[in-house]
């Protein structure tokens, strides 16, 4: 009865090698007997209570296990639903070359076919960009190569040149004089160190020098007029960027036209942008010339016929690579007259004077 003591609560008891669970409670009043309190006590056998645990815990454990092979199967179809094709594409993306032809055995629409999908369309975006890159490396060397064989051994040309001046100077010869320097100018301009770039200053110069020669050739049929704001004359352009647009009008606008071929070369700044115009008043320019050469500029129909020896569309991609696609040339009419407009970015450049000084007197 000490066990009793309390209001209610448990205790254990092993009776003949048989332990029992023992739970009381306190019956409140009036349930009384002999002024004591009645207490219900509930005796349960331990054995009992053991084997419906046991049978419980069987249960916990067969459904644990069900559980954890239904987890083993589920990780199983993760891996080849997402994790493998995921690899299978990092995979292809590790090896991947340019001109690589890549084969997709993926055909569900889900978020790894459309990974494929991107993979496949980034892909060939890097092929039509590394194709682009070769196109414009390509036109820079051709460029290149054009303008270097152009200069034909200026060295040697240069004495050949020094000695014919100086013999045309003791003979008071002054027309030869002035076309050997204006020569000499061209030759020095073309092998000058300041690299691509020009002020547009220095790019006139070699303009007038080629006129010059051309009117001692022809007999003053060229008329050559510069209509530029002086702050223009020190922004940026690339060298030899003019002379072969100059140069197609001579060949092209003036040939076979009966008066006096006149040529301007004028100019305006327009936000961040330089505009220059040659306009020359020779034979105009036909709808059907001006539609071939923009296509050839779009490369949809390429012309690789030249007008000149670096040729106006070489000019125009040259610009386009070196400043971007939004720059380059177009050609127009005004007033009858023929007008190839450049489009250039906005650039202040230093001049470089890297030439050689020669005696002119």
């Amino acid at each position: 009865l000490s066990l009793l003591k309390d209001k209610s609560g448990s205790f254990t008891c092993t009776i003949q090698n048989s332990k029992y669970m023992f739970s009381y409670y306190t019956l409140p009043d009036p349930w009384t007997y002999g002024g004591n309190s009645l207490k219900v006590v509930a005796m349960t056998d331990y054995r009992n209570f053991w084997e419906k645990t046991d049978g419980f815990l069987m249960k916990i454990n067969v459904l644990f296990l069900m559980f954890s092979c239904l987890m083993l199967i589920v990780v199983w179809l993760v891996v080849n639903t997402i994790v493998k094709p995921v690899r299978d594409i990092s995979g292809k993306l590790s090896k991947y070359k340019v001109g690589d032809i890549l084969v997709y055995d993926y055909p569900h629409n889900d978020e790894i076919g459309r990974l494929y999908a991107a993979f496949d369309k980034m892909t060939a975006n890097i092929e039509d960009l590394f194709y682009q890159l070769e196109e414009e490396y390509r036109i820079k060397e051709k460029y290149r190569f054009e303008s270097l064989r152009s200069q034909l051994n200026p060295h040697f040309l240069f004495n050949t040149l020094n000695s014919i001046r100086w013999m045309a100077i003791i003979t008071k010869q002054e027309n030869i004089v002035q076309s050997i320097d204006a020569l000499t100018d061209i030759l020095q301009y073309s092998m000058g160190k300041g690299g691509e770039f020009v002020t547009l200053e220095q790019e006139l110069k070699s303009v007038e020098s080629y006129i010059f020669i051309q009117n001692m050739r022809y007999g003053e049929q060229y008329g050559l007029h510069i209509d530029l704001p002086r702050d223009l004359l020190s922004c940026q352009t690339i060298k030899f960027s003019l002379q072969p647009i100059v140069e197609n009008c001579i060949i092209h606008g003036f040939r076979n036209f009966p008066g006096k071929g006149e040529i301007t070369i004028s100019g305006r700044r327009e936000g961040e942008r330089l505009l220059l115009f040659v306009e020359n008043n020779g034979n105009s320019i036909s709808d059907e010339a001006m539609h071939r050469f923009e296509e050839s500029k779009t490369g949809k129909k390429r012309d690789e016929k030249k007008f000149t020896g670096i040729g106006m569309l070489n000019v125009n991609e040259i610009i386009r690579i070196t400043y971007g696609k939004e720059f380059g040339l177009h050609l127009m009419r005004h007033n009858g007259n023929t007008v190839v407009r450049y489009d250039l970015p906005y650039r202040k450049r230093r001049p470089e004077n890297n030439e050689e000084n020669h005696d002119r007197r």
